[in-house]
C-alpha cells in the first residue's frame, strides 16, 4: 500500500497537482461606453507558457457599483497568477461563488463576453490596475447577449 501511495504521489508532483503559482495583487475598473459597469464578475484565466501544461489557477473578482474589482485566486483578494491571461467579463453571478445579483437596472446587457482580442499581463512588484473598456458593439460581436 504504501508503494502505491508514493507512485500517486510522485505522478501528482510530475503533473503538478496542487501546485501555487505566484500572485500578484491585480484589479481594476470596467467600463461600458465609458460609465462604470455595475455588477458581474470578472475571471483572469492564465495562459501556458511554452510547454507547459499547467498555467495556473483562475481568478475571479465580483465587479462593484463603481465599476472596480479585486482579483483573488486562493481567496477572495489574493491576486492572480503572475503572467498573460484572457478574460471574461460576467454580466451574472460570479462562477465561482456565486457572486453578487444587481438590481434588475443595472444589470450589464450580456451574460458572458469573452475578451478575445486581449490579454492582461499579471507582473510581479507592478501595480497591476487593469481598465477594461467595453463598448456595446464589443459586445454585440463578442458577447452573450441576454433577451
Amino acid at each position: 500500500m504504501n508503494l502505491l501511495l508514493f507512485v500517486l504521489l510522485l505522478g501528482c508532483a510530475a503533473l503538478g497537482c496542487g501546485q501555487k503559482h505566484d500572485l500578484a495583487p491585480a484589479g481594476g475598473k470596467v467600463t461600458l461606453d465609458g460609465r462604470p459597469l455595475s455588477g458581474g464578475g470578472v475571471v483572469f484565466a492564465p495562459i501556458a507558457r511554452g510547454n507547459a501544461a499547467e498555467a495556473g489557477k483562475p481568478s475571479y473578482g465580483d465587479i462593484q457599483p463603481d465599476g472596480t474589482f479585486v482579483l483573488g485566486t486562493y481567496d477572495e483578494s489574493d491576486g492572480a497568477v503572475i503572467g498573460k491571461h484572457s478574460a471574461t467579463i460576467y454580466g451574472g453571478r460570479n462562477p465561482k461563488k456565486g457572486g453578487s445579483t444587481p438590481a434588475a437596472g443595472d444589470k450589464p446587457p450580456f451574460s458572458q463576453l469573452n475578451l478575445v482580442d486581449r490579454q492582461f499581463e499579471v507582473i510581479a512588484g507592478k501595480d497591476n490596475q487593469f481598465h477594461i473598456e467595453l463598448t456595446m458593439p464589443l459586445v454585440r460581436k463578442f458577447g452573450q447577449l441576454d433577451d
